[in-house]
This record gives C-alpha cells, structure tokens and sequence, in this order.
C-alpha cells in the first residue's frame, strides 16, 4: 500500500503563500518541493516540520525571487510542479 502525501495549499485571496503536506512517513519532501519550485523562480522563506501520527506535517511558506505575488498562470504552475515534485 502506498501512501500519498496530503497536500493543502494556503491562498491569501488568489495569491498562494504556502503549503502543508502532509505524509505518513519520517523522511522531510522539503528537498523535493524546493527543486520543483526553483526553476519556476520561487523559494521556501520560512519552514515548519510537526511529527504527527507517525508521520510528518511539514508547513512551507513560499515567496518569488525578486518579490511579487504568485498568482493567475505562475500560481498554477507552482501547484502543479509541487503535485508533480511528490509524486
């Protein structure tokens, strides 16, 4: 049986600003997340790791480069390279 990851993303209005995953195993995805949302030119500005039944709940906030929202086409590709980083 394989787990997937449950992933929530946070939204301030259509603007994403974050992510939380959760997983049942021990290993952190953050590694993951970050090479799929440095090619789309966004970083991780602040991280959180909770244990939680068995597993981890990690909290990711996100942020561009240079500044500016990530939002409309850039806030979707964001979601689908996290999606697709997990998988």
């Amino acid at each position: 049986m394989i787990n997937q990851p449950e992933v929530r993303f946070e939204q301030r209005g259509l603007e994403l600003v974050g992510v939380e995953i959760g997983q049942r195993s021990c290993s952190p995805l953050i590694s993951s997340v970050h090479r799929a949302l440095f090619p789309l030119g966004l970083d991780i500005s602040s991280y959180r790791v909770r244990p939680n039944d068995g597993g981890l709940v990690e909290h990711l906030v996100l942020e561009r480069h240079g500044g500016g929202r990530i939002e409309g086409a850039l806030s979707a590709d964001a979601k689908a390279a996290i999606l697709g980083g997990l998988i």
